[in-house]
C-alpha cells in the first residue's frame, strides 16, 4: 500500500488533484476489501483486487458504485481536515508555551538584575497584598515568600515582555533572517 502511494506520488506531484485522486482510489481499495472480509465473502487475490480497482478505470465500477465512491472521498475529506485542525491546534499550543517559557525567563532575568533593595521592597510589597487573606496566614513563611516572589515575576513579565503578537512577529523575523539558528539561540534574538 505504502509503495503504491509513493509511485502515485511520484508520478503525479504531491499536492496535484490526481494525486489526491490515486491516494483516494488507494483509499478505497483497501476498504472494498475491509469490506468484503467483514462480510465474510472469500476474498481468493486481495492483492490481485487491490490492483485490478486502482488500475482498470472500467473495473473500478463493478466494486465501487458512485454512491459509496462520494462517501468514502467524504469520509476521507474529513478526516483529512480533522488531522489538519489538530496540527494546527499543536502548533498554537507549542507557541504559546514557548512564548510562556520566554516571558519566565525574561522575568527572572530582569528580577536577578534588580537591586537587592528593589527587589525586597517588591516582595514586602505582594506580602503585604496577600496578607489580606486567611489562607495565606496558615501558609508556611518560606511559602509565603514563595508565593510573593512568583508575584513579582508574573509582575514583571507582564511589564517587560512584548505581547504575544510582537514576539511572534519578531521570532518569524529570527526564523527568517538565521533560518538555521537553535531556539535558544532564537530566545536570546528576540529578548
Amino acid at each position: 500500500m505504502v509503495s503504491v502511494r509513493r509511485n502515485v506520488r511520484r508520478e503525479f506531484g504531491l499536492g496535484s488533484t490526481e494525486c489526491t485522486e490515486g491516494l483516494d482510489w488507494c483509499e478505497i481499495a483497501v476498504e472494498v476489501c475491509r469490506e468484503k472480509k467483514r462480510s465474510g465473502q472469500a476474498l481468493r487475490n486481495p492483492a490481485g483486487l487491490l490492483v485490478k480497482i486502482l488500475k482498470d478505470v472500467n473495473a473500478r465500477r463493478r466494486f465501487v458504485n458512485e454512491e459509496a465512491e462520494a462517501r468514502w472521498k467524504q469520509s476521507f475529506r474529513q478526516r483529512e481536515e480533522a488531522l489538519l485542525r489538530r496540527r494546527q491546534q499543536e502548533e498554537e499550543r507549542a507557541l504559546i508555551l514557548e512564548y510562556e517559557r520566554f516571558r519566565q525567563d525574561l522575568a527572572q532575568s530582569v528580577y536577578r538584575e534588580l537591586p537587592d533593595d528593589k527587589r525586597a521592597a517588591l516582595v514586602r510589597e505582594k506580602l503585604e497584598v496577600l496578607s489580606q487573606h486567611d489562607r495565606f496566614q496558615r501558609m508556611p513563611r518560606e511559602a509565603r515568600e514563595q508565593e510573593a516572589e512568583d508575584l513579582v515575576l508574573q509582575d514583571l513579565a507582564k511589564k517587560e515582555a512584548p505581547a504575544f503578537e510582537k514576539w511572534l512577529l519578531r521570532r518569524k523575523a529570527a526564523q527568517i533572517v538565521l533560518p538555521f539558528a537553535t531556539n535558544s539561540e532564537l530566545a536570546a534574538e528576540v529578548a
